[in-house]
């Protein structure tokens, strides 16, 4: 009962919190930076490129706000994003994936970003898509979609046996989100990062999103790490089944990364 109340207590707080820092910024804040949109899929490191981001003095950067709109519209939640801001943020943004909103037949997020052409887009992928659906399946399984230094999940409960037709189904279909992309953002300011270069080269990556955000590169810090370093093999039950018809599809070439 208590711990119920203390939560109850830090809810109330939070949203005290975030009123009082709005009616501030509503009085002294301005309009005066440039938006940006991270567009990319789950299982992909946008919460490390997202902290990576966040750190940056003159960056707001938010995570998911349109995967469930709660009940508002993609107008509320998007306004309340692009709000007056103070001073020192030069840039805001959010992620969005590829299908949300969830819940809901309001997608006119994707009406906003498309229609105003000075939004930058930064458009993550991950190459080694075999790992991406891998992290995502052992996710679902643990419930720990983001890992801190702090975290630990045993081998045994990473272990998950993969459907290769849902698997097939789902790498069709990412490949095919990242196509649109790339096509609908054209006309926009756009620049394509992948997972890998990000972890084996922060700081090239990092400084080529930065040139297209117009800042200066200062230190970036995150919080989070990679959740799964064990081997493929390690990780899929049925590793030869699935690897015996990965090497009969048309994304075969995943098996030299299977590692």
């Amino acid at each position: 009962m208590l711990e119920k109340g203390y939560e109850n207590l830090k809810s109330i707080y939070r949203v005290q919190r975030k009123n009082v820092k709005k009616l501030n910024n509503s009085i002294f804040g301005d309009k005066n930076y440039q938006k940006f949109i991270v567009v990319t899929s789950s299982r992909t490191g946008s919460n490390l490129l997202m902290s990576y981001l966040d750190s940056h003095a003159n960056i707001e950067a938010k995570g998911e706000l349109f995967r469930d709109l709660e009940g508002r519209t993609c107008k509320v939640v998007w306004d309340d994003l692009f709000y007056k801001k103070p001073s020192l943020i030069k840039m805001v943004g959010c992620k969005i994936f590829y299908y949300h909103p969830f819940h809901t037949k309001d997608r006119s997020v994707w009406d906003y970003v498309l229609n105003d052409k000075t939004i930058k887009i930064i458009h993550l992928v991950r190459e080694n898509k075999l790992r991406s659906y891998l992290s995502r399946e052992i996710a679902s399984k643990t419930d720990s979609w983001s890992k801190k230094k702090s975290t630990n999940v045993s081998l045994s409960d990473k272990q998950v046996d993969i459907n290769f037709d849902e698997f097939l189904e789902r790498l069709n279909e990412i490949e095919q989100y990242e196509k649109e992309a790339r096509s609908k953002f054209k006309n926009h300011s756009f620049l394509e990062i992948s997972y890998e270069q990000l972890v084996n080269d922060k700081e090239g990556t990092m400084q080529r999103v930065f040139d297209l955000l117009d800042l200066e590169v200062r230190e970036l810090k995150s919080n989070f790490k990679k959740q799964n370093k064990e081997k493929v093999s390690d990780l899929i039950l049925n590793y030869d089944e699935f690897m015996g018809k990965l090497e009969k599809s048309k994304f075969s070439y995943l098996r030299d990364l299977a590692s």
